[in-house]
């Protein structure tokens, strides 16, 4: 955006990546930018969730989503208990979060636009897994 003279990207609040007004990370996770203008005035962020994970690689983790892409209605089942889901938009806003005490789960996700979507799962034993889906 015009006026803006300085960028700091964060990683989980923690600085990274150039000092430029665009940039594309290498690692899944939450970014914000912080933007500094000519009279030092700054501003954060919303935090934009990345994630650039493949379907192979969620099922190489033992996780199903499904039906993939979905009118709605999303299930998810994974070979290791999950203990919490977290939904992104497609530009990184949280718009859903859910305890999980269970191996599969169905989420009734028909409140939310058509369009592409990141589940993050915390698993047991600490593990985290990201996927995208698809609202139709």
């Amino acid at each position: 955006t015009a006026g803006w003279q300085e960028y700091q990207w964060f990683y989980y609040n923690d600085p990274t990546g150039p000092d430029t007004q665009t940039w594309e990370p290498s690692n899944v996770g939450e970014y914000t930018v912080q933007v500094t203008n000519e009279h030092g005035c700054t501003a954060m962020s919303e935090p934009v969730f990345w994630n650039y994970i493949s379907v192979d690689e969620l099922e190489k983790s033992g996780i199903s989503l499904y039906p993939n892409p979905t009118n709605g209605v999303l299930n998810i089942s994974s070979e290791t208990l999950i203990s919490s889901i977290t939904i992104y938009d497609a530009v990184g806003r949280k718009v859903l979060t859910e305890r999980s005490f269970g191996y599969a789960e169905t989420l009734d996700l028909t409140g939310l636009s058509a369009g592409v979507y990141v589940v993050k799962l915390e698993l047991s034993k600490g593990k985290r897994v990201e996927g995208r889906f698809e609202i139709y």
